[in-house]
């Protein structure tokens, strides 16, 4: 396995139209309160894929509620704590990712997880 961060540049777009660019996981004292934020990256197709590899999006965690993921403009399933999926079928050779995230009781929206992509032969 081969495991490809993407820490930065990141844009945090809050609901109001403030907009930044940060590192993700966010440190805490760039946090800000804000209502909802869709943070958003590009990245492109992981070169050297041969047959049979998979690649892999991985969210390991967020504060607050998970509204939203999209991948390429097409919304992607989303349930429990972190995130797990093979994008492997929908990559094309420049990506954008959006995750879009609202405050929860107890959290404020804030990406504070490592957003990784993996690439897994299946050898």
């Amino acid at each position: 396995m081969h495991t490809i961060r993407l820490r930065y540049p990141w844009t945090r777009q809050a609901r109001s139209g403030e907009s930044c660019r940060i590192d993700v996981p966010e440190p805490m004292e760039f946090a800000s309160n804000i209502d909802e934020a869709t943070y958003s990256r590009r990245f492109n197709r992981p070169t050297g894929l041969e047959e049979g590899d998979r690649v892999w999006l991985r969210i390991s965690s967020w504060q607050g509620t998970l509204t939203s993921l999209r991948l390429n403009e097409t919304e992607q399933s989303i349930a429990g704590t972190h995130i797990e999926l093979d994008i492997t079928e929908q990559m094309k050779l420049h990506n954008l990712i959006e995750i879009a995230l609202s405050p929860s009781d107890t959290n404020q929206a804030r990406l504070d997880g490592e957003v990784t992509i993996e690439i897994r032969r299946d050898r």
